[in-house]
């Protein structure tokens, strides 16, 4: 990836990451009030989790609602949708395919990166051989001298 990418991958990953800490922060939280009914939440807490627990509800509504039409589509071909449903079924259908895109070029970054540390290892290696022989070929050439010359 040039410069840019990687920003952009690095930035992504970095949103991604805090995104998942709130998340696993907020399902703490309801996991202990499930634990604990008596516990009690200080107003951030509670809106947070109100709104997580409603973003839950909402998104699972929607996928429900767009496999339920992609389903009776498949099973009736000659059905019609209204806009709305068009919509729908689009939107879900571009992010499976943003999310398989995703997905790929994580593959594809993480074996670039595998291969340029596997081109790098090779190349620091031959470094290191090649030194060790200079050093050899170095010693070899004293010690001819040296016989050659032994005053």
């Amino acid at each position: 990836f040039d410069a840019d990418e990687q920003i952009r991958v690095h930035q992504f990953e970095e949103r991604a990451r805090k995104d998942k800490e709130k998340r696993d922060r907020t399902v703490l939280l309801i996991k202990q009030k499930a634990a604990d009914p008596s516990m009690e939440f200080d107003a951030d807490e509670q809106i947070r989790v109100h709104q997580f627990e409603e973003r839950a509800r909402k998104d699972k509504e929607k996928r429900d609602r767009t496999v339920l039409l992609i389903k009776q589509k498949a099973a009736d071909p000659s059905m019609e949708y209204d806009a709305d449903e068009q919509i729908l079924i689009h939107q879900y259908e571009e992010q499976l395919r943003k999310d398989k895109e995703k997905r790929k070029r994580a593959k594809l970054l993480k074996e670039r990166t595998e291969e340029k540390r596997l081109y790098d290892s090779k190349l620091n290696k031959e470094k290191q051989l090649r030194k060790k022989k200079e050093k050899r070929d170095r010693a070899k050439l004293l010690i001819q001298q040296k016989e050659a010359n032994p005053s």
